[in-house]
Order: structure tokens, then C-alpha cells, then sequence
């Protein structure tokens, strides 16, 4: 719940931010992106080598069942705080282009907030179609 509150008020900071403000969110979206495919690709990783695992060690279930639950707990929030929130970005960015003292950092951030999104789209479908 504590979550929910901090995407909020980062989404809250984004609509007030200006141009310059709002092209450091894109980027730090683009890192949580990144984040979130790694703590994937890691609840990934120990569900496909599961029986390695166990092979060379029985207690490893005590640490093999929390570390699902991070890995997929951290996807699912930097995905959030990533994807969705680049979403949002590109609302804001797009409202923000009509000031035209913030003009220039609002189109950067859209631009960036845009491609980033186009490519979370093809790696996203490169992943889906090769890995499943």
C-alpha cells in the first residue's frame, strides 16, 4: 500500500515538474525498465534452473521461495514505476509543450518517453517469442 502512496505522489511530482525536470524522469524510467526486465529475467533464471538448485543442496528451498517472491515483487513495482509512469510522462510532456518557456525540455522528454516505449514493445516481443 505504502507503494501505491509513493507512485502517486512521483506521478504528482511529474505533473509539476518542468521541462528539464520531466526529461530526468524519462530517463529514470527507462533504468526502472530495465530493473524490472532484470528482477524478471531472475525469478526466470530460478525457475528454469530449479532442479540444479536442489540438486546441490536441500536447504536451498528456504532461499529459493523468498527470492521468487522478490524478484517477482521487484518486477512488478519497477514496471510500474518504469512503463506505466513513462505512460503517464508522455501525457504530461504532451500538455507541458504548449508552455513555450518549457518547450523544449517537454518535446526531449516526450521524444525520449516515446522511443523508450517502442523499445520496451520490440524487446518485449523478442523476449515473449524466443524465451517462451
Amino acid at each position: 500500500m505504502r507503494e501505491l502512496f509513493r507512485f502517486i505522489h512521483h506521478i504528482s511530482k511529474m505533473g509539476s515538474a518542468g521541462g528539464g525536470k520531466r526529461v530526468f524522469y524519462a530517463l529514470l524510467h527507462i533504468v526502472a525498465v530495465v530493473l524490472a526486465f532484470a528482477a524478471g529475467y531472475g525469478a526466470y533464471w530460478l525457475f528454469a534452473n530449479f532442479s540444479n538448485l536442489l540438486s546441490q543442496n536441500l536447504l536451498i528451498i528456504l532461499i529459493f521461495i523468498p527470492a521468487v517472491i522478490v524478484c517477482v515483487g521487484a518486477a512488478i513495482l519497477f514496471f510500474l514505476q518504469g512503463a506505466v509512469a513513462q505512460v503517464i510522462l508522455i501525457v504530461f510532456a504532451a500538455i507541458g509543450i504548449k508552455d513555450p518557456e518549457e518547450r523544449a525540455g517537454n518535446i526531449v522528454a516526450l521524444l525520449i518517453a516515446v522511443l523508450s516505449l517502442v523499445a520496451l514493445g520490440v524487446i518485449a516481443a523478442i523476449v515473449f517469442t524466443t524465451v517462451l
